[in-house]
């Protein structure tokens, strides 16, 4: 029989638990805020991120993005080349070399260890594609997509603004342009999965809020057909739809048929501009029936990845941890994030499968 030392033991046990987990989830929103607290009170160079991207000059308009509350898309002008001839050269120069420079420019997600008080307020929720995640950038008449390490993984044409040899149907105001994206490349469709825009024909979008890029890449590549394969696009470019996060809404996107494989949920904030690196306000969440990837912890099916690659005990010993959020228990926190939006008056998020961009008129690939 137990002893009541025992149980004592046992009950400190808990408390420590508790006292631990509690902590940690302090600890992962007081990230979240300094994060935004950060971002409000910096000015980036975005300016010279995106011509150490692209490689050639470029200067920002004045008066670009100034004025109101929000961030504004900057727009910023290439400046053509004196020499005609050297084109080829310079796209090469631009968009096939040092990998060094275009390594680590995506905004990565963190695991969703805890979910966000105010997940229901502050919170957009986007069904991630499986596949290969990469930078894409169009410009000079070509179009480069980079994997994370900076490597090329695939040049083409595209319908992206300055993506390939443009008509006269095709020039924008004469002056030449170029676009940077955020992707997932499914190489059994040959399609890239837009996640994220940072630039835009010229326009700066980093610094602008996740909900405003979101409503803008839905909106420009259908302005644009990337969506459909042709002879001078041969890889379409989708846009990953994006919803409010409500208890009904995660209900019916879990338990949806996606038209990709399934590769988790992505969280990420309304607010958060686009930066390098990790990231506390993009999270990522997935269990087994979410993504092909995930494994149980503990599970046959992850001692036997182990097996086949070692090195990957260490990582997942502490990220499959970190993410031990059951769907139940998200569904629960997004049920109480809610609530509390309800009773502090707020809007809250909408019921149902409501996409934000269809709602906005943008185009959503139904799911």
């Amino acid at each position: 029989q137990p002893s009541m030392a025992d149980d004592l033991n046992e009950l400190i046990s808990k408390v420590g638990g508790l006292k631990a987990h509690n902590a940690h989830e302090d600890n992962a929103a007081r990230r979240r805020e300094d994060r935004l607290r950060a971002q409000r009170s910096s000015r980036r160079d975005v300016v010279g991120l995106a011509r150490g991207l692209v490689g050639v000059p470029m200067e920002e308009e004045q008066g670009a993005g100034d004025g109101g509350p929000e961030p504004r898309p900057r727009l910023v002008a290439m400046q053509v080349q004196a020499d005609p001839s050297d084109e080829a050269g310079a796209a090469e120069r631009s968009l096939g070399g040092d990998k060094r420079r275009y390594s680590d420019a995506l905004m990565l997600p963190e695991w969703m260890s805890d979910v966000p008080a105010d997940v229901a307020r502050s919170w957009l929720m986007l069904p991630r594609p499986a596949g290969q995640r990469c930078l894409v950038v169009s410009a000079n008449g070509q179009t480069t997509a980079r994997r994370r390490n900076g490597a090329v993984l695939a040049r083409f044409p595209s319908a992206l603004p300055g993506g390939r040899r443009a008509g006269p149907r095709e020039q924008h105001g004469g002056a030449p342009t170029f676009c940077v994206l955020d992707c997932i490349f499914d190489a059994q469709t040959r399609t890239y999965h837009v996640l994220d825009v940072m630039v835009w024909r010229g326009y700066m979008l980093y610094d602008c809020h996740a909900q405003f890029r979101l409503y803008w890449v839905h909106t420009k590549l259908g302005e644009v057909d990337a969506a459909v394969a042709s002879r001078t696009n041969p890889c379409p470019f989708l846009p990953v739809p994006y919803y409010e996060v409500s208890r009904s809404s995660l209900s019916e996107l879990y338990a949806a048929a996606w038209p990709f494989v399934r590769g988790g949920l992505l969280f990420v904030h309304r607010e958060t501009v686009y930066e390098q690196g990790a990231s506390p306000l993009l999270l990522l969440w997935t269990d087994k029936a979410c993504s092909e990837r995930f494994f149980d912890f503990g599970s046959a099916e992850m001692e036997k990845e182990v097996a086949r690659a070692p090195a990957k005990a260490e990582k997942w010993k502490d990220e499959m941890r970190e993410a031990a959020v059951s769907f139940v228990q998200l569904l629960a926190a997004v049920g109480e994030s809610e609530a509390a939006c309800e009773a502090a008056g707020s809007d809250g998020a909408s019921d149902g499968l409501a996409s934000v961009s269809a709602a906005r008129g943008a185009r959503t690939a139904p799911l």
